[in-house]
């Protein structure tokens, strides 16, 4: 975990998260994460077993393309990509664990961008584990230099790490969770297999 954004979401859900396994969506205010807001995401898991975005910040949305809220996630990744990002999501609440996926994509103008896409679970105001908080950022944007949407992500790798419950603090999550293969697909092009989500990001 590297960007700013991302160290930013995750230690703002560490605080709130305690020695619970994940927070509340209803105990989340975005007043406290002002820096991440706009790269910030909250995904709702359906019953037919995906997710689509409930809350997205405008810097996503103008990365996309489009309005994100109802969108399913997979509209954020290529075609070749999608499941990696919604597979990631499923082991975020399964596990339950800290998901962190690398990503690059070309945007409107043909500029390649690097970035990273961070997953973390939330409990809704039932209890349920049925929502992610997490945003994607870019490395090099700033509010003049940004991607020109819209812009379609690949997955170059992702970890998951497993949250132990009853810890809290910086250092949790401390186990990390074995790598895990999603369904075989295209490379995309430059050389990244997308499949083999390894522990090594």
């Amino acid at each position: 975990m590297d960007h700013p954004k991302t160290l930013a979401i995750h230690r703002y859900w560490t605080e709130l998260r305690g020695a619970r396994a994940a927070p509340t969506r209803s105990e989340v205010d975005p007043r406290r994460i002002a820096e991440a807001l706009d790269s910030m995401f909250i995904l709702e898991a359906t019953r037919e077993g995906g997710f689509r975005f409930r809350l997205a910040g405008t810097a996503l949305c103008d990365l996309m393309g489009m309005e994100a809220r109802g969108m399913v996630v997979e509209t954020l990744m290529t075609d070749a990509h999608g499941a990696e990002i919604a597979e990631l999501a499923r082991r975020v609440l399964a596990t339950p664990g800290v998901g962190l996926m690398r990503v690059r994509g070309d945007d409107a103008e043909g500029e390649e961008w690097s970035g990273e896409a961070l997953l973390l679970p939330l409990r809704s105001e039932f209890g349920d584990l049925d929502r992610v908080m997490g945003c994607v950022a870019m490395f090099g944007a700033t509010r003049r230099r940004r991607p020109a949407g819209p812009l379609r992500l690949r997955c170059l790798g992702a970890r998951l790490d497993t949250i132990e419950a009853g810890e809290s603090g910086p250092a949790a999550p401390r186990a990390r969770a074995r790598p895990f293969e999603a369904e075989p697909t295209a490379t995309g092009g430059f050389g990244e297999t997308g499949v083999l989500l390894t522990p090594d990001l």
